[in-house]
């Protein structure tokens, strides 16, 4: 079961007093969950994306889970005071000169940012070819 911080849900209930939290909180995560893995990704509009696919690790499948911040969101809280002011801040990573890059790190990199690529696309056509299949059941059954 999918559980949510106690202060958070806390807050929530007395916000939607009417509301059976956590039951909304399993059933959203789920459906999430149950979506990024049937299509390879989920769009949260305005906030990111859910990236799911297979690798080989130690010789077995294994699933991987990605998530993608909306670069909208991070340019907002970029521009926000109240953000900027309540996070910790962090000693800058300083680049040691003397420690050069994995030879191939940049194909690698740009390897995987195709592969997300062409995983969000995989499932924008599973979505349209699922919109598709329920319109002609929907003029089929009329």
């Amino acid at each position: 079961m999918y559980r949510l911080p106690l202060d958070v849900e806390e807050q929530l209930q007395q916000q939607f007093p009417d509301v059976n939290i956590k039951y909304l909180t399993q059933v959203l995560f789920q459906t999430i969950l149950n979506r990024t893995i049937e299509t390879g990704s989920c769009t949260i509009s305005g906030y990111g994306r859910f990236l799911a696919y297979k690798t080989t690790r130690r010789g077995k499948l294994s699933p991987r889970f990605k998530f993608l911040f909306s670069p909208n969101l991070i340019k907002k809280m970029r521009q926000d005071q109240y953000v900027c002011e309540k996070l910790k801040a962090r000693d800058p990573t300083i680049f040691d000169s003397s420690r050069s890059l994995p030879e191939g790190a940049v194909e690698a990199r740009q390897k995987n940012i195709d592969f997300q690529k062409s995983i969000v696309k995989a499932g924008k056509e599973v979505e349209e070819q699922k919109r598709i299949d329920n319109l002609i059941r929907k003029l089929s059954s009329e």
